[in-house]
């Protein structure tokens, strides 16, 4: 499904600009650029900003993770699930054909767009977090630098 390719297309924009970010966050800090942030309040937004783009990378990172996991039976897949790549490796060619031939699709098909749909949800809210915690993240770190 195209939902979830272009939602791990965003992800992984999202994971480049974080991990982009906290790698300049660390030069910076490395270089004593970041020496001067000061007081109580300067040192709080810095990490505060450090664990909102650290969080950001964790939440893109669980964009992108292959979901592959299986709570169902061999003969559970064979009953309902015959046309995903994850439950199709379990068939042979003539068990599939026999199978297609046998089965009414739609409401196979319809099943396989509604778990697709959850899945894309899923990983859409969580790039929608990745790219909040970023932005607040970076925006920490820059208001540290000025504190």
């Amino acid at each position: 499904m195209e939902w979830i390719s272009k939602v791990d297309s965003k992800a992984s924009f999202a994971l480049a600009i974080e991990s982009a970010a906290l790698l300049f966050v660390a030069d910076a800090s490395r270089d004593g650029a970041l020496s001067e942030v000061s007081g109580a309040g300067g040192a709080s937004l810095y990490w505060l900003g450090v664990a909102a783009l650290i969080a950001g990378v964790i939440f893109a990172v669980a964009v992108v993770t292959p979901r592959m996991r299986s709570t169902l039976s061999v003969d559970e897949i064979r009953e309902k699930h015959i046309i995903h790549f994850g439950h199709v490796r379990h068939w042979t060619a003539d068990e599939l054909t026999a199978a297609l031939n046998d089965t009414e699709l739609l409401p196979v098909i319809s099943d396989q767009i509604v778990i697709l749909a959850k899945i894309a949800w899923d990983k859409h809210v969580r790039v929608e977090w990745s790219l909040g915690l970023g932005l607040l993240g970076g925006a920490f770190v820059a208001l540290a630098a000025f504190a």
